[in-house]
């Protein structure tokens, strides 16, 4: 019932929930205690089911936009109290009436409460009813509320979203994000995750506006005045942060039927079309994990909704939502990256349905519960598409492996110990270590039993909450029913073995060292890069961890590239002694079959050796897994003092034969680092002639052609040879690059080039033009940028920044902080970091400017863009000398300059350290007969590099799936 005057008040009649009852079975009892000072709501009442209506005022002209609205929320006394606690923030409550009514037809005779009054406590974010007649133990109650309030406008709760239309107005759409604890602030509930209930939702909308909610809708019904009521099935028993609805000018797209439910899209009409692709992917990820978590879907519907400026996506039980930015795809200017991460994240939230959904984390530390499994989820089901799997996985895993080699990284289980503490829970190493240690979890147990121990573990606590403690017990069970034990034979523990790795930070380095009689020394030490940190954060593990050991070599089966664990070096160990090696040292070993564990493996030279001979013999034969870890361990453990420069570059020596895009990520992504150290000295060019000398040959097999048939890493590896042999002047590329681009210029807006190769077309364009292919470029940015397809938007960014007219660098940067979009500012400022002269114009604006930067340009992470290139005494003292000048105004910036000045000392040292030494190898490793472009006696470099620009895609696109 909606009334302009807003009472609460409890009553009788039951309609659409009659005989409704709780389970039985509410949140379990751990922890400190719940109360004011935590924001935790006790356990004394616990929730089994609301009715929820809503009715949005969205069809004003222009905000704020009011809201109004009833719930029924029927709930279990589990003790005798005089206090009804609950949620609620930011409502209007009117107490005009309170009653409080028994549920019919119990046994015994309850009495009946007399209310005295209620209260708000805005600090606490808890609503106080009182009664003088207390509440019985284990009676169920029904309690009513009216509120009413104004909807959001910073993309939480209950908030409005806003586009132009076709006709160029501004248009409106209602929707929700719940997660963590928005709900109590669009009504009054119980608004923790161990609460699970079910709900009815009534929307009460105006036509030609829609709604759509968590369920299908059971009937439509004239309110009269121009308003219909549309009321909603029940949804499943579920946290409040689940429930969902939205309202607005949406088109639906019918994406098929799958085991026997509907998968639909939802978004504006004028995105509509944008929607083909996740209407082709939506249906064959979910089948594909109906299939590998063995528990169909069960819900009558699955749809997906996209809203023009949400954050992120959100797993909302039979809605789940998507920013525009994060679910469109244009045929004409998305690219390959665009594409996968369209798909990643559906598979991420999707993933849900089953973990955080069905299941669902009793409370916030343990979220790595939902996002670690659903992380574990990005790349695999994209397997029904044909792409890669544990490949693509890989990738994300050595991107964390650098923050987690410092002494400022988290745990994967953090502590929460308020309700305002619960949004760090999903920050740093929750997502990408949370999903390695699912992955580790698979190594230990095999496939199978990993699989069953989790299907059994996801039945044992469906429509429930869990915790880490739950799960390991489910695969310890799993582990015995299936004969999984360690390598001893004694019973496997998953407790014993997992907590170190999830409850501190950091990861160890595993050092190998062969004898002639078929043993190995296998030792363990914290790994630390820069070197010489101090942990300020004691551990209870003491850093150190039991590590499983994987092995297969020249002589073993190929069975054993999938084999559980041959040996732990335990918590308590420093060292083991493991057999099973070749006695001919120079035959092949590695450790960490495709790299399933999460640690770093350094070899002696001669076992090093013996894997680089491989590689440059056939490297097919060793996993292609493995092969991209043994490249990022290589250049990890050489920079961290370990081994010289050129431990990493041998591992680099075979890349010209290598026919996968993994072990050319790792790879170029740590020659990109050296590379803007060393390219200001005078033999810095041989390291670009090196690396031609491997990518030349690849390109030329690959050629710039892509077919529609080829997986997102295949498209990769030809995209990254184009950029990176014409950004370090090969002729036959930039031959070619010049002539798409005079494809460009008659009509730019023609979109004639594939978006993989547009980078690297625009920066040869631009840089070898005239001022009026600079403002091309930068003209197609601005005609774009309300564009939802990010790698459109960049791409013409950076185009604008190859040029190497400084007067219209200057220009640029003027343009940042005017003209240019501020969600795009970040990335324009890194394309100017990126080139010598607008890293120092870039420098001194920061200097300048330092507090009073243009919105969406983060001061710190373009300081440090800048400053990774710096690698002389002189640049060190002047950071110093900028921190002095703008000391930090937080903890994290105070961590970010402690970080970034460990890094350019770390760059100095290395300078000197391995520089004499680089120099000599590389003279040694020249190519011969290569086509280079020279220009005044030297080797034409384009300004600005393509694989910068696109490891910076992917970099975004990464921290996009630890957002959702």
């Amino acid at each position: 019932m909606l009334t302009s005057a807003f009472a609460v008040f409890l009553t009788i009649l039951v309609t659409s929930v009659t005989g409704l009852r709780p389970s039985g079975r509410g949140p379990s009892l751990s922890g400190s205690p719940r109360d004011e000072s935590n924001g935790r709501l006790s356990q004394d009442l616990i929730p089994y089911h609301y009715n929820v209506e809503i009715r949005p005022n969205i069809y004003n002209a222009a905000p704020p936009f009011p809201f109004y609205g009833h719930v029924t929320i029927y709930f279990t006394a589990s003790v005798r109290t005089s206090v009804i606690t609950l949620n609620s923030k930011d409502l209007t409550i009117d107490g005009l009436t309170i009653r409080l009514t028994p549920v019919p037809g119990q046994p015994g005779n309850p009495s009946v409460p007399v209310i005295s009054g209620w209260s708000l406590n805005a600090v606490a974010e808890f609503l106080y009813v009182n009664v003088t007649t207390q509440l019985d133990k284990d009676v169920n109650y029904i309690f009513d509320v009216d509120f009413s309030g104004t909807m959001r406008s910073d993309g939480y709760g209950f908030y409005y979203d806003y586009y132009t239309g076709a006709d160029g107005n501004t248009k409106y759409v209602a929707t929700t994000q719940f997660e963590e604890h928005g709900g109590r602030m669009t009504f009054p509930s119980f608004d923790e995750p161990d609460f699970k209930a079910t709900f009815n939702m009534t929307i009460v909308r105006r036509p030609p506006f829609v709604s759509v909610a968590n369920t299908p809708i059971r009937q439509t019904v004239d309110r009269g005045n121009g308003w219909l009521a549309d009321y909603y099935e029940i949804t499943p028993k579920m946290s409040l942060y689940l429930f969902a609805f939205a309202v607005g000018d949406l088109q639906k797209l019918d994406a098929g039927t799958i085991n026997g439910y509907q998968v639909g899209i939802w978004a504006r009409p004028e995105i509509i079309p944008q929607m083909s692709f996740v209407q082709y992917t939506a249906p064959q990820i979910q089948a594909w994990l109906d299939f590998e978590t063995g528990i169909t879907y069960r819900e009558p519907k699955s749809d997906h909704a996209a809203f023009p400026n949400k954050g992120g996506a959100m797993e909302h039980w039979g809605m789940i939502s998507y920013g525009e930015q994060y679910f469109a795809v244009n045929p004409e200017t998305s690219a390959a990256v665009g594409k996968q991460n369209v798909a990643l994240i559906q598979a991420h939230e999707m993933g849900h349905l089953w973990y955080g959904d069905l299941v669902t984390c009793q409370w916030w530390n343990d979220i790595w519960l939902n996002e670690g499994f659903a992380t574990y989820y990005d790349y695999r089901p994209t397997q029904a598409l044909g792409w890669e799997g544990s490949e693509a996985s890989l990738v994300d895993t050595q991107y964390f492996l650098e923050d987690d080699q410092r002494n400022s990284s988290d745990p994967v289980r953090k502590d929460i110990p308020t309700v305002w503490d619960s949004g760090y829970s999903f920050e740093g190493s929750t997502y990408p270590k949370g999903g390695a240690m699912v992955r580790f979890l698979e190594g230990i147990l095999t496939t199978a039993t990993f699989k069953r121990g989790m299907t059994n573990h996801l039945l044992t606590h469906q429509y429930d909450t869990s915790t880490t403690d739950n799960l390991w017990q489910s695969l310890t069970n799993q582990a015995a029913t299936d004969g999984i034990t360690n390598p001893d034979g004694s019973a496997l523990d998953v407790k014993v073995k997992m907590d170190p790795w999830l409850n501190q930070m950091g990861f160890p380095l595993i050092s190998v060292t062969r004898r002639t009689d078929g043993t190995a020394v296998i030792s363990r030490s914290h790994f630390l890069r820069p070197p010489g940190q101090i942990m300020e954060t004691s551990s209870p593990y003491n850093y150190a961890w039991h590590v499983p050991i994987t092995l297969a070599t020249a002589d073993s089966p190929a069975s054993a590239w999938d084999a559980t664990p041959s040996a732990y070096i335990d918590i308590s160990q420093s060292q083991i002694t493991l057999s099973g090696f070749p006695t001919d040292l120079n035959r092949w070993a590695v450790i960490n079959t495709k790299a399933g564990f999460y640690y770093r493996v350094s070899y002696d030279s001669v076992s090093f050796d013996s894997i680089v001979a491989q590689l440059l013999a056939d490297n097919t034969v060793i996993h292609v897994d493995s092969r991209s870890q043994f490249i990022d361990d290589a250049f990890s453990v050489a920079r961290a003092g370990y081994f010289s420069e050129t431990y990493g570059m041998e591992s680099t020596r075979y890349l010209a034969s290598e026919a996968k895009w993994g072990p050319w990520f790792a790879a170029l992504r740590h020659l990109k680092y050296s590379d803007r150290l060393i390219r200001k000295l005078s033999w810095g060019g041989l390291q670009r002639t090196y690396i031609l000398g491997l990518t030349v040959p690849v390109y030329q097999q690959l050629g710039w052609g892509y077919s529609s048939t080829e997986t997102p890493f295949q498209q990769f590896l030809r995209r990254d040879m184009i950029s990176v042999s014409c950004s370090y002047g090969h002729a036959a590329c930039l031959t070619e690059a010049r002539a798409q681009y005079a494809l460009v210029t008659p009509n730019p807006s023609a979109n004639v080039v594939d978006p993989n190769n547009l980078p690297t077309v625009l920066c040869v364009g631009v840089n070898e033009g005239t001022a009026a292919d600079w403002q091309l470029s930068f003209d197609q940015y601005l005609a774009r940028k309300s564009s939802q397809i990010r790698e459109e938007r960049y791409a013409y960014l950076f185009g604008s920044s190859c040029t190497s007219d400084t007067s219209l660098l200057d220009r640029l940067l003027v343009e940042l902080g005017t003209n240019v979009a501020s969600r795009d500012r970040n990335r324009l400022a890194q394309y100017l970091s990126q080139t010598a002269y607008g890293a120092q114009i870039l420098y001194n604006y920061l200097d300048t400017n330092w507090n009073s930067l243009p919105g969406g340009l983060n001061r710190m992470t373009q300081l440090r863009n800048i400053a990774l290139g710096f690698s002389t005494q002189a640049e060190l003292d002047e950071l110093y000398a900028f921190k002095a000048r703008h000391p930090p105004a937080s903890q994290s910036e105070t961590t970010s300059y402690t970080n970034l000045i460990l890094d350019v000392q770390a760059n100095v040292q290395w300078v000197v350290r391995e520089g004499p030494t680089l120099e000599q190898w590389l003279l040694a490793h020249q190519p011969a007969g290569l086509t280079v472009e020279m220009r005044n006696g030297r080797a034409v470099n384009l300004p600005n590099s393509a694989m910068e620009h696109w490891a910076g895609v992917h970099e975004s696109y990464r921290s996009d799936l630890y957002r959702v």
